[in-house]
Protein backbone atom coordinates (compact mmCIF):
# COMPACT_ATOMS: atom_id res chain seq x y z
CA UNK A 1 0.00 0.00 0.00
CA UNK A 2 2.77 2.45 0.90
CA UNK A 3 4.66 1.59 -2.25
CA UNK A 4 1.63 2.22 -4.48
CA UNK A 5 0.85 5.52 -2.79
CA UNK A 6 4.44 6.69 -3.04
CA UNK A 7 4.58 5.65 -6.69
CA UNK A 8 1.21 7.21 -7.57
CA UNK A 9 2.07 10.57 -6.00
CA UNK A 10 5.80 10.51 -6.83
CA UNK A 11 6.64 11.17 -3.17
CA UNK A 12 9.00 8.81 -1.40
CA UNK A 13 8.81 7.97 2.29
CA UNK A 14 12.16 9.71 2.70
CA UNK A 15 10.71 12.95 1.30
CA UNK A 16 7.68 12.69 3.59
CA UNK A 17 9.96 12.32 6.62
CA UNK A 18 12.08 15.30 5.63
CA UNK A 19 9.26 17.85 5.95
CA UNK A 20 9.42 21.54 5.11
CA UNK A 21 12.89 22.65 4.04
CA UNK A 22 12.21 25.51 1.60
CA UNK A 23 11.71 28.98 3.01
CA UNK A 24 10.88 32.25 1.23
CA UNK A 25 12.41 35.54 2.35
CA UNK A 26 10.33 38.49 1.10
CA UNK A 27 11.25 42.20 0.92
CA UNK A 28 15.01 41.59 0.89
CA UNK A 29 15.60 44.17 -1.89
CA UNK A 30 14.06 46.26 -4.65
CA UNK A 31 14.91 45.06 -8.19
CA UNK A 32 16.39 48.47 -9.03
CA UNK A 33 18.88 48.06 -6.15
CA UNK A 34 20.93 45.73 -8.38
CA UNK A 35 21.35 48.54 -10.95
CA UNK A 36 22.63 50.93 -8.29
CA UNK A 37 24.85 48.56 -6.31
CA UNK A 38 26.58 46.04 -8.60
CA UNK A 39 27.98 44.15 -5.59
CA UNK A 40 24.55 43.71 -3.99
CA UNK A 41 23.96 40.17 -5.28
CA UNK A 42 27.25 38.96 -3.81
CA UNK A 43 26.68 40.81 -0.52
CA UNK A 44 23.16 39.43 -0.26
CA UNK A 45 24.33 35.86 -0.85
CA UNK A 46 27.11 36.17 1.72
CA UNK A 47 24.79 37.75 4.31
CA UNK A 48 22.11 35.11 3.85
CA UNK A 49 24.46 32.13 3.94
CA UNK A 50 26.43 33.42 6.91
CA UNK A 51 23.44 34.45 9.04
CA UNK A 52 21.24 31.46 8.24
CA UNK A 53 23.95 28.86 8.74
CA UNK A 54 25.19 30.54 11.93
CA UNK A 55 21.74 30.89 13.52
CA UNK A 56 19.64 28.11 11.96
CA UNK A 57 21.50 25.37 10.10
CA UNK A 58 23.07 24.32 6.82
CA UNK A 59 21.71 25.54 3.48
CA UNK A 60 21.68 23.22 0.48
CA UNK A 61 20.48 25.72 -2.18
CA UNK A 62 19.40 29.32 -2.58
CA UNK A 63 18.05 31.52 -5.34
CA UNK A 64 17.75 35.28 -5.53
CA UNK A 65 14.88 36.41 -7.75
CA UNK A 66 16.52 39.72 -8.61
CA UNK A 67 13.74 40.88 -10.98
CA UNK A 68 10.94 40.08 -8.53
CA UNK A 69 9.19 43.21 -7.26
CA UNK A 70 8.67 41.55 -3.85
CA UNK A 71 12.42 41.11 -3.28
CA UNK A 72 12.24 37.31 -3.02
CA UNK A 73 15.03 34.97 -1.94
CA UNK A 74 14.26 31.25 -1.73
CA UNK A 75 16.37 29.07 0.55
CA UNK A 76 16.42 25.30 0.85
CA UNK A 77 17.80 24.06 4.15
CA UNK A 78 19.25 20.63 4.76
CA UNK A 79 16.77 19.93 7.59
CA UNK A 80 13.18 20.91 8.43
CA UNK A 81 14.38 22.07 11.86
CA UNK A 82 16.73 24.62 10.25
CA UNK A 83 13.91 25.86 7.99
CA UNK A 84 11.54 26.27 10.93
CA UNK A 85 14.23 28.04 12.95
CA UNK A 86 14.87 30.50 10.11
CA UNK A 87 11.20 31.49 10.07
CA UNK A 88 11.31 32.14 13.83
CA UNK A 89 14.64 34.00 13.67
CA UNK A 90 14.15 36.19 10.60
CA UNK A 91 10.44 36.92 10.17
CA UNK A 92 9.89 40.58 11.03
CA UNK A 93 13.62 41.30 11.20
CA UNK A 94 15.17 44.31 9.43
CA UNK A 95 17.54 43.93 6.49
CA UNK A 96 18.98 47.06 4.83
CA UNK A 97 16.22 49.13 6.42
CA UNK A 98 13.42 46.84 5.21
CA UNK A 99 11.25 44.61 7.36
CA UNK A 100 11.40 41.13 5.87
CA UNK A 101 8.74 38.44 5.88
CA UNK A 102 9.85 34.83 6.09
CA UNK A 103 7.54 31.92 5.45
Amino acid sequence: SKLILAHATFISEEDLEKGLRIVVFKNMFEPNDFNIDFGLRNDLELDIIEECEKLCGKISKWKIYDNNCDGIVKIKFKTPKAAEESIKMFNGRKYNGRTISVF
